[in-house]
């Protein structure tokens, strides 16, 4: 598929507008040739978030490339849910590493 980078430029400016963290993502992995890994370090994530954000916006920017998706309500509702789960999944975290852990003592 060839790629025109002005409609990738459009494409991720609106990624970024509703999943800055995925978007990010991209500009590390394709601007900068960051690893997965190395991008998940600079962006201080896990590994499996960063591997997990990017499948999704690798898929996201495709269906948007390719025309395969008109942003509608329905779109824009799904990626809002899909970045309220990101912020839960981030609290989620947070609260796991408040956790005290088995046997150790506080």
């Amino acid at each position: 598929m060839e790629v025109d980078l002005l409609d990738l430029e459009e494409a991720l400016k609106r990624l970024e507008r509703v999943l800055p963290q995925h978007a990010r993502l991209v500009e590390y992995r394709y601007f900068g040739g960051l690893t997965v890994e190395e991008a998940a370090m600079l962006m201080q994530i896990s590994t499996t978030t960063a591997k997990r954000n990017w499948a999704f916006a690798k898929a996201w920017l495709y269906r948007e490339l390719t025309g395969g998706a008109r942003a509608g309500r329905a779109e824009q509702s799904a990626l809002k849910s899909m970045a309220d789960l990101n912020e839960l999944e981030v609290l989620f975290g947070r609260l796991v590493e408040l956790m005290p852990r088995r046997g150790r003592q506080r």
